[in-house]
């Protein structure tokens, strides 16, 4: 069965997942947070309540998926390096390790592995992304 491993499990973590489970692919997903809701849980304004409430749904659903595996309060690099994960042979390791501001890839020699493929746009379509990488597992 193909496993794949997601860093973030905010917004672009849980439709990754999502997508990935339709096609009966295994997810496990690390957030460095207690909770999977990202900048929805410190970057939107409280007067967005209903929003607020409709995206926890969202990523609560999937969470609750049975080919999803939830790992809370995990930082890369300082509870697990990025070498033990790629040693573990994960069939795709997506990183949706959040995207407010353009920034280089926190991983120091991350771009001499293969496979690796980093974007720093601010926001590209999801369902790109996820198409991508189920295209990579097959």
């Amino acid at each position: 069965m193909k496993v794949v491993l997601i860093i973030g499990g905010a917004v672009s973590g849980s439709t990754a997942a999502r997508k990935l489970t339709e096609h009966g692919i295994r997810c496990v997903i690390v957030d460095q947070n207690r909770l999977p809701y990202g900048k929805i849980e410190d970057g939107l304004p409280r007067w967005h309540e209903k929003q607020r409430l409709s995206e926890y749904s969202k990523i609560d659903e999937v969470m609750d998926h049975v080919l999803v595996d939830f790992i809370p309060l995990t930082k890369i690099g300082d509870h697990i390096g990025f070498d033990e994960i790629y040693d573990m042979n994960w069939s795709c390791v997506y990183f949706a390790n959040g995207a407010w501001r353009d920034r280089s890839f926190p991983i120091k020699g991350v771009e001499e592995f293969s496979n690796f493929y980093y974007q720093t746009l601010l926001y590209i379509g999801l369902t790109i992304i996820t198409k991508m990488i189920i295209m990579v597992l097959r």
